[in-house]
Formats: structure tokens, C-alpha cells, sequence
């Protein structure tokens, strides 16, 4: 009996993460993104309430070139909620991987969102940290074709309060 109860406690559990939708990577996103394009592959990562948003968020976060990638092929696609979770995530990204991040920034106001701090509502203290850890990342980049962004992120930055 102790079993049989088990057993009907633990299917739901099981059907529930089988249902909960597929394991985003970098890599299956890139083919899905090169078969169908970054538009379908959009409106995919918007069902279940933006599970696959968020799952990109947290990937692109990590500074990986690969979900660096992801970010610039998806950033079109993005509504205003997603792109916001993207800029974040850019900017979590930027302190990981300063010449990965901008070199995929293009236009001016991407480089002002992501050289932003992401947080809401931080304190003094986070701010500081946050700028003294993003000013350290940026002082690593040595790429002269990056030397307009580096400055564009460091005037950002210092409006930062």
C-alpha cells in the first residue's frame, strides 16, 4: 500500500517538469534559430508565462559567448518586458565578459541600458559595488575597435548615482 501511494505522489511531480516545457541551451536555441528563425523562436520563449525568457535571461547573464549570441539574435523579437529581462541580463553579463558584451551592443541607448546597474531599487552600497565591479571589467578591455564603447559604457556609468 505504502507503494502505491508513493507512486501516485511521485507521477504528478513527474508529469508536471515533463510538461513544464524543454531545457533551453545555447546551442539547441542557435539551430532553432537558424531553422525556423529568431521570430518563432520568440513567441516560443514567451508561452508558460515567459519560461524561456527567463531561462535566456539567466543564460545570457553568464557572459558566454555563445548566449551572446542568443541575445543579439533575439533582441528584435523581444517585447518591451523581455527586452528589459535581456538589458538586465546584459549588464550581469558585462562584468563577466566586457568585450563579448560590447561588441555585440550597437546603437548608443543599448550601451547606456547595459552599462546601467540592474537592480532595482538597490542601495548606495549596491551601486557602488556594482559600478566598482563593472569599472574593473571595463578596464580589462584592450580591443582598440572597442575603445568607443568602453568610453560610451564609462559615461553611463558615471551618471550612475
Amino acid at each position: 500500500m505504502n507503494r502505491f501511494a508513493l507512486t501516485l505522489a511521485i507521477i504528478p511531480a513527474f508529469c508536471a517538469a515533463a510538461l513544464a516545457g524543454p531545457k533551453w541551451t545555447a546551442a539547441s536555441l542557435s539551430a532553432d534559430i537558424s531553422a525556423r528563425g529568431a521570430a518563432g523562436v520568440a513567441t516560443d520563449l514567451a508561452r508558460n508565462k515567459g519560461a524561456g525568457w527567463r531561462a535566456v535571461a539567466a543564460g545570457v547573464a553568464t557572459g558566454g559567448d555563445d548566449w551572446l549570441n542568443i541575445a543579439a539574435a533575439l533582441h528584435s523579437e523581444a517585447d518591451a518586458s523581455f527586452a528589459e529581462a535581456l538589458s538586465f541580463a546584459l549588464a550581469k553579463a558585462l562584468q563577466k565578459n566586457p568585450s563579448g558584451v560590447l561588441t555585440r551592443l550597437g546603437a548608443p541607448a543599448e550601451i547606456e541600458k547595459t552599462c546601467d546597474v540592474p537592480l532595482i531599487e538597490p542601495t548606495d552600497a549596491e551601486v557602488a559595488k556594482w559600478k566598482k565591479a563593472s569599472l574593473a571589467a571595463l578596464a580589462k578591455v584592450n580591443d582598440p575597435a572597442l575603445k568607443d564603447k568602453v568610453d560610451a559604457c564609462l559615461a553611463a556609468l558615471a551618471k550612475v548615482n
